[in-house]
C-alpha cells in the first residue's frame, strides 16, 4: 500500500510543481484607451477604482475611487494580467494624491520629495 501511495506522489508532483504564476505584461502608452471604464487593482489586489480616463499621447491614465478620490497614474505602473493592476499603490497613495491636490500630477515610482529649509 505504502509503495502505491509514494508512487502516485511521484506521478502528481511535476504536474503541481509545473503551475507557473499568471504571466503580467506591461501596459504601453497606446494600449490604454482599452482600460477606461475597466477596475483597477493595487498591492494585494487591493480594488483602487475605476478607470475614468486615459491619455495614450502623455502615457498615463486617470482613476476615480471608492469615495471619489481623483488620481493620474502613469503607464509605467500598470501591468496587465487577469486584470489591470498597480502592484505598488495602496487605496492610501490614492488617497493622498486626492487630497493633496495633486490628482493632475500623475504618480510615478519612486517619487521623493527633498525640502530644504531657507536660512535668511
Amino acid at each position: 500500500m505504502r509503495s502505491r501511495l509514494y508512487i502516485l506522489s511521484f506521478i502528481f508532483l511535476p504536474t503541481l510543481a509545473s503551475a507557473a504564476p499568471p504571466v503580467e505584461n506591461a501596459v504601453a502608452p497606446w494600449e490604454l484607451n482599452k482600460f477606461i471604464g475597466k477596475s483597477l487593482r493595487g498591492h494585494a489586489f487591493e480594488p483602487l477604482g475605476i478607470v475614468g480616463a486615459a491619455d495614450p499621447g502623455q502615457g498615463v491614465i486617470q482613476m476615480v475611487g471608492p469615495q471619489g478620490q481623483v488620481a493620474t497614474i502613469h503607464a509605467s505602473m500598470l501591468v496587465e494580467g487577469a486584470s489591470l493592476r498597480a502592484p505598488s499603490l495602496t487605496i492610501g497613495d490614492i488617497a493622498a494624491a486626492s487630497t493633496f491636490a495633486t490628482s493632475g500630477i500623475p504618480i510615478v515610482e519612486p517619487r521623493i520629495i527633498v525640502e530644504e529649509p531657507e536660512f535668511e
